[in-house]
């Protein structure tokens, strides 16, 4: 099966070409078929011809980051005329992307070596193609402007969301954490009340915990090596009261300030019978609050992303 006259006449670009010019593309011109899928060119490859389309569409995809991504189509129509590939005074050497066959595709392919032959033979119609590679070469930039931003923001939401995951998992955890401590102080409470530990006494040590906040908001952070006399000597201190087998974490009070000072202080304020209680859930309580202090962290951290966001 070969094009005729008549069906070239119908291709939107050479609509109003005489006869002799359309005879004239299609003695110049190679015809053919090219079935569903099929590829009429490869990233990289030598374009040499234009494409006239009588039957078909043929899709554009372009490599982005390694996948083909869609483009547009060629089909015949008022946007590309029928026409495609290479078109006369094209600067395009080799093919940008990948073009396919959709559905069942017949055309006419004419080799750059007549362009010249045949703007001699129709300057209007030279002038009328390049009108659609400027437009299609807008197309082209719109699109892949367009594709570049969302390629962008794709970066951006993965970069976010991988931002707020962190945060996210922490609130996750230290709730969890949180939740072990305050089920803990009930037990903890408890062995206080036993011990008839007085509401002076719990008032007492609340302004303790409290002053100890305070100076740390106050003072210098304390360096991690003087975190770690402390809690040598605070280590000392239990062993001289014969305590260093109850579980009583140093590290806790020294991160909170207390030093052996303050321990003294609370032996002598409650009695040796129940210090060890008073301690455990004097610690429990310090943990508490420092879990609270990185639960407040980690939702400001989101909230920080989240306004960082908007002001984008």
């Amino acid at each position: 099966m070969q094009a005729g006259i008549e069906e070239l006449r119908r291709v939107i670009a050479l609509s109003n070409l005489p006869d002799e010019h359309l005879q004239w593309i299609i003695n110049h011109s190679e015809y053919k078929e090219i079935t569903d899928g099929d590829v009429l060119a490869r990233t990289g490859e030598p374009i040499d011809v234009m494409w006239i389309l009588l039957e078909g569409k043929v899709s554009f995809y372009m490599d982005v980051n390694g996948k083909q991504v869609y483009y547009f189509s060629f089909e015949n129509d008022n946007e590309t005329g029928g026409v495609g590939g290479l078109l006369p005074y094209s600067r395009m050497k080799n093919s940008l992307g990948f073009a396919y066959a959709v559905g069942k595709v017949r055309g006419l392919m004419l080799h750059r070596k007549h362009f010249p032959a045949l703007e001699q033979l129709n300057p209007d119609l030279i002038q009328r193609l390049i009108g659609y590679m400027t437009e299609r070469a807008k197309t082209f930039a719109t699109l892949k402007l367009q594709h570049e931003k969302v390629n962008a923001l794709g970066k951006l939401a993965a970069g976010i969301a991988h931002e707020l995951n962190n945060p996210a998992s922490a609130i996750d955890r230290i709730s969890s954490e949180l939740a072990k401590r305050l089920k803990r102080n009930f037990g903890l409470t408890e062995k206080l009340l036993n011990h008839k530990i007085s509401s002076d006494i719990i008032n007492e040590l609340q302004n303790l915990v409290e002053q100890k906040e305070i100076e740390s908001l106050t003072k210098n952070r304390i360096s991690a090596l003087k975190r770690m006399e402390m809690e040598d000597e605070i280590a000392e201190w239990l062993e001289l009261k014969d305590l260093l087998g109850n579980h009583i974490v140093g590290e806790t009070f020294a991160e909170a300030g207390f030093d052996s000072n303050d321990l003294e202080m609370i032996w002598n304020l409650v009695g040796k019978d129940p210090f060890v209680h008073v301690l455990h859930w004097l610690e429990n309580l310090l943990n508490s609050q420092r879990i609270i202090k990185d639960l407040s962290e980690a939702s400001k951290r989101i909230s920080d992303l989240v306004t960082a966001i908007k002001s984008h």
